[in-house]
């Protein structure tokens, strides 16, 4: 949260003259729907640098900026900060004033990072800043590349050879692509890439190579580097397998391959972005391999998995679940069919795309290049006697529309809304011109989920909370036991391994539905929900902390005020 007349990060921007307050209301209404930082927001648009957001954070908090590119820091300096805290919370030793260690970091307000780094150096501390990417560089620099810097790996690259990096023929591309020493490579960073758990590989071209970053347990980390030469003979490589158009370089294209190794099989969703340096590429893994997983196994406690059920398993009407790209929504909506999922059922799915197939299921993928859009293909779906519809994400008032007519009319619907909460679902609906009448009649539940990080048991430890973290709590909480990860081999020093979902769960009964109107507002929500018990994601989160689940850090980091 902002503190007491100190102006948040917006209004800097906005006075300082980099956004308009038109651009601002905009990032904010994004910010909110996927639980990012407005900051970020601007940055990911191209309305601000990263330079600019650092110098308005560092005249927003009163604290220095540094620039590590014309300022480096002191090398020797490593052994005062265990690798795996400098990772975890992007941070670097800079300096050594007599016995105040100075250490840059990109979010100096983060007390259990201030709170890590007194404990592991028993130094006074001075906080600056720096943009997050110079950090991230610099801790590679120091430290080493990350997990994918192995012998396998590096005997690719080295067998490796130059290729073009100018415009090449169709011929001379697939020549490329086919060298052994290349498919090698990728071989050996998708290997890798898997033994790490990770979701995510990202290919992203750089002025003087190629930056390799991996997604594990939902956290984006530098991997590797690898020479830039290697660029277009790595993604035509990608291109051929994924089905795409080799020679186009100028357009985004998505394509798919299924990659087998061992034990390994696993689907491989590619993506190609034009940038100034080339063609970023992102490896989606999809692990054929793993089952569904059930309620339990996602982390949903014994009284939320009733509530879910007994929704679930009413005849008509529809149940929304709401949060962030990469919230785990799409997880928990294959979980609750896979529940429902039995032979005097016919259910299908409208999803873009189908992430895993399911036995049993009718599961179809949008294709928007040829008019099949959600809405199109759900009205289509409609024709074909569902009796269980799940519909992606209703992501206009078209969609909304059909979906709650749907759900009138004798089908039960699950789908999805990029809200930060439950709360916020019925005001969006709202919002994209369905009547309030039509909510009251159809709405049955609300969720609001989100992942967070689970605690390696291997180096699970308590751990004594300081005054500033126990100001974050609220009064009423009494617990006193929490739990962190001091990192290990088993979890490679992050004090995390795997994940678990925190949810808010909305059972819509009568007093709710007759709060819906137009002018519905969601702290008026909040208000009648309270008086009925309800528990927040947050509090479900400190919950789980106190049981040593996951961290507080963690708790607050996917339940974090978007507007610092």
């Amino acid at each position: 949260m902002a503190g007491k007349g100190r102006k948040r990060i917006g209004e800097v921007l906005v006075d300082a003259g980099f956004v308009s307050q038109e651009q601002l209301t905009d990032a904010l209404s994004e910010s909110v729907r996927n639980g990012v930082r407005v900051g970020k927001v601007l940055v990911d648009r191209g309305l601000i640098s990263e330079a600019d957001l650092t110098r308005a954070l560092s005249s927003q908090l009163s604290v220095e900026m540094v620039n590590l590119k014309e300022f480096p820091p002191d090398g020797d300096l490593v052994d005062l900060l265990p690798e795996a805290l400098a990772r975890r919370y992007n941070i670097l030793p800079y300096r050594l004033d007599g016995n105040t260690l100075v250490v840059v970091m990109a979010d100096p307000l983060n007390v259990f990072a201030t709170d890590a780094l007194r404990s592991v150096t028993g130094r006074s501390l001075k906080k600056m800043i720096a943009a997050e990417s110079e950090i991230s560089e610099w801790i590679g620099d120091l430290y080493g590349r990350g997990p994918l810097s192995g012998s396998v790996l590096a005997d690719a690259i080295a067998d490796s050879v130059a290729f073009g990096t100018g415009e090449e023929s169709t011929d001379r591309l697939m020549r490329l692509a086919g060298e052994t020493p290349v498919v090698r490579l990728l071989n050996a960073l998708l290997g890798q890439a898997i033994g790490q758990r990770a979701s995510d590989i990202h290919i992203e071209p750089q002025e003087k190579e190629i930056r390799i970053r991996i997604r594990v347990d939902g956290i984006l980390e530098e991997a590797a580097k690898v020479p830039s030469h290697l660029k277009l003979a790595l993604t035509s490589r990608i291109k051929i397998v994924s089905g795409m158009d080799i020679a186009e370089k100028r357009v985004p294209q998505d394509g798919r391959f299924r990659w087998t190794e061992g034990t390994h099989d696993v689907d491989v969703r590619a993506s190609t972005l034009p940038t100034v340096y080339g063609e970023k590429v992102v490896l989606r893994i999809l692990d054929r391999a793993e089952d569904v997983l059930g309620l339990t196994e996602l982390g949903f406690g014994e009284e939320q998995q009733v509530v879910i059920r007994e929704l679930i398993h009413r005849p008509y009407g529809i149940i929304l679940l709401t949060g962030p790209t990469g919230s785990g929504k799409t997880t928990t909506l294959y979980a609750v069919l896979s529940e429902i999922n039995v032979i005097g059922r016919n259910i299908v799915t409208v999803e873009d795309p189908v992430e895993y197939e399911i036995a049993g299921l009718n599961q179809v993928q949008v294709a928007p290049n040829i008019g099949l859009g959600f809405s199109s293909v759900l009205r289509n779906v409609l024709r074909q006697d569902p009796d269980v519809v799940m519909v992606g994400e209703i992501r206009d008032a078209e969609t909304a529309n059909i979906a709650i007519h749907a759900a009138l009319t004798g089908h039960l619907v699950f789908s999805t809304l990029h809200t930060n909460d439950a709360a916020s679902a019925m005001p969006r609906l709202l919002e994209l011109g369905v009547e309030p009448y039509l909510i009251r009649s159809s709405v049955l539940g609300l969720l609001g989920q989100r992942l967070v990080r689970r605690i390696c048991p291997s180096c699970k430890a308590e751990v004594s909370l300081s005054q500033d973290v126990r100001s974050l709590l609220w009064g009423e909480w009494v617990g006193d036991t929490f739990f962190q990860g001091r990192g290990c081999d088993e979890c490679r020093g992050t004090g995390y391994r795997g994940r678990t979902v925190i949810a808010e769960i909305i059972r819509v009964n009568r007093p709710i539905r007759e709060l819906v109107s137009r002018e519905i507002s969601q702290e008026t929500l909040l208000a009648v929900l309270r008086k009925e018990g309800f528990t927040s994601m947050r509090e479900e989160g400190v919950a789980k902390a106190a049981r040593g689940e996951t961290s507080l850090e963690e708790v607050f980091r996917v339940t974090q005020d978007v507007e610092l």
